[in-house]
């Protein structure tokens, strides 16, 4: 999809909100100038993102990559939930290359969630990686994608997550254990649960994630 002014008189009231976006106008700016609500304005872009997003010309012509991270999150999820096979291995395969290379840690933290919300087995070595980057939203973010696809593998180092020093990413950590651990590992959220020095939301979490544990351990018998 190629947009530009000299077009104007085929554009759709859209493809015209859009390209004032572009030209790096506000919301409430485009609103003005074109006498519209500024929800039906943020409608409209959200349109042609997605557009651009799920066209099959894409690849020639945006950056999927900058494009899907320039999206709120809930039009992240709106897109994801619509998002087909092709585009789904177009997008990990940005990720793929890209990954490693950002230093953007809000960016880095889409890319993860992302994962986690794909629940694609093929970034687990990345996300054990990223388990002790030094940024706790990188950590958080991680453990959840790590709870979401469920793999043992990350049994380990969800285990060392519970030990973060940060509460909040400690928190995360357990919440995904607990997704993912068997009855053998009840001990180590119960240690958390009964420690009394440990924070309040700490502790639910490791008595929620108990409860996870034996309520499958039922539904399997």
């Amino acid at each position: 999809m190629k947009l530009d002014w000299e077009n104007i008189e085929n554009l759709s009231d859209n493809e015209i909100s859009y390209l004032l976006y572009l030209e790096n106008k506000s919301i409430y700016q485009i609103s003005k100038i074109r006498n519209l609500g500024e929800d039906i304005v943020k409608l409209h872009i959200y349109k042609i993102k997605k557009d651009l997003l799920l066209s099959e010309t894409k690849i020639a012509d945006i950056n999927i990559l900058s494009e899907y991270l320039s999206l709120s999150k809930p039009e992240r999820e709106q897109y994801l939930e619509c998002i087909d096979k092709e585009n789904e291995k177009c997008l990990l395969d940005e990720f793929s290359k890209t990954m490693m290379d950002i230093d953007n840690i809000e960016d880095l933290m889409v890319i993860i969630w992302t994962i986690g919300e794909l629940k694609t087995n093929s970034f687990n070595d990345k996300l054990k990686f990223y388990a002790s980057h030094p940024h706790g939203n990188i950590r958080r973010m991680t453990y959840s994608a790590m709870g979401k696809i469920g793999s043992m593998e990350f049994l380990p180092y969800l285990s060392n997550g519970m030990k973060d020093i940060k509460p909040q990413v400690k928190q995360y950590a357990i919440i995904a254990f607990g997704k993912i651990a068997d009855k053998e590992y009840i001990y180590k959220l119960n240690e958390i649960y009964t420690n009394k020095n440990e924070k309040e939301y700490v502790r639910r979490a490791a008595k929620q994630s108990i409860e996870l544990i034996l309520d499958r351990i039922n539904n399997e018998r």
